[in-house]
């Protein structure tokens, strides 16, 4: 931490600092903006005229960044809710402080803890939809047409619903797994090289377009998992992070599952043999439940929840 550092012992640090302390308040410009956009979502029904004119800035933001710029990169990475909610957080003067420090992966972490959402907010979207009309060939209605065509696929996929939805389970509990409990294994971050082996390429690509939070071209922490610590505690899950604009091919076909053909279609032989080696997986097809499974899920939007068996050769593979 920085704030351990005594800069008159260690003088030679300063320039260090200088940066550090740089970077920081620009992280805090971002949130403040996230927060004052949070305190207006909680306080109001409606949201005003000057909050849902920052749509306006932000939008103009959008167009004018040149192209493969950081913030040009980053808000290709922002799902329809991410987007919405950031085109009402910042004003035209913070807007130009952070473009160059804005991260997808961090409006993600925001959003996922404060637990905040515009999906519901119909006048955002109002604003938004009018914006475009007026933005036709630009680069801002290109970027909210994709986000907003990948959340109607996601709706659209998720209300179909599945012959195999209801599983007698009176007289065989489903298993659980005690991997998420505290003092499981962790496994926080994988290697690329590793990535490219067990996952098809397609997988591979969409897990490559997920907002990065390590800098590291070896590794990265869209594919972690947790292990109980022992055999008789359950299942293991893996998590992975995907782009937006690669998410359709991983949305459940039914609102209650994915079918197994489609795990082995889209994250490969070693995925689908672990899930099939799974207590949930096994527990289904003792309850009639042979085409779909839970054991693979969307939990948020472009995250993927896998639930593989205990006993596999999965972490070695992955998080060697």
């Amino acid at each position: 931490m920085i704030f351990d550092i005594d800069v008159y012992d260690h003088p030679e640090t300063s320039a260090f600092l200088k940066d550090e302390l740089s970077l920081l308040n620009e992280q805090i410009r971002i949130v403040e903006g996230l927060e004052h956009a949070r305190a207006r979502l909680l306080a109001k029904s409606s949201l005003e005229y000057n909050t849902l004119s920052k749509c306006d800035v932000f939008m103009r933001y959008a167009n004018e960044s040149t192209p493969g710029s950081n913030f040009d990169l980053e808000i290709r990475k922002l799902s329809l809710d991410e987007l919405a909610f950031c085109s009402i957080s910042f004003e035209d003067r913070r807007l130009k402080h952070v473009v160059h420090h804005f991260k997808a992966a961090n409006i993600r972490k925001y959003m996922t803890t404060t637990h905040v959402s515009c999906l519901e907010r119909q006048e955002i979207f109002r604003r938004l939809n009018r914006l475009c009309a007026e933005s036709e060939g630009k680069p801002f209605k290109e970027i909210y047409s994709s986000a907003y065509m990948v959340y109607n696929n996601f709706l659209a996929k998720g209300s179909m619903e599945s012959n195999e939805m209801d599983v007698e389970t009176s007289l065989d509990p489903e298993p659980d797994t005690m991997a998420k409990q505290p003092g499981s294994f962790e496994f926080p971050t994988a290697r690329w090289s590793n990535i490219d082996k067990v996952f098809p390429a397609q997988a591979a690509n969409a897990i490559r377009h997920a907002p990065q939070r390590i800098v590291d071209p070896e590794i990265t922490d869209c594919v972690r998992s947790k292990f109980p610590r022992g055999r008789s505690e359950g299942d293991a899950i893996v998590w992975l992070d995907i782009g937006s604009n690669g998410a359709l091919p991983f949305l459940p076909t039914y609102r209650s599952g994915i079918e197994m053909e489609q795990v082995r279609a889209i994250f490969g032989d070693a995925i689908c043999d672990a899930v099939d080696e799974s207590d949930l997986r096994k527990w289904e097809k003792r309850n009639g439940r042979l085409s779909t499974t839970e054991c693979v899920k969307m939990k948020v939007f472009c995250h993927m929840e896998l639930r593989i068996g205990y006993d596999t050769t999965i972490a070695k593979k992955l998080f060697n």
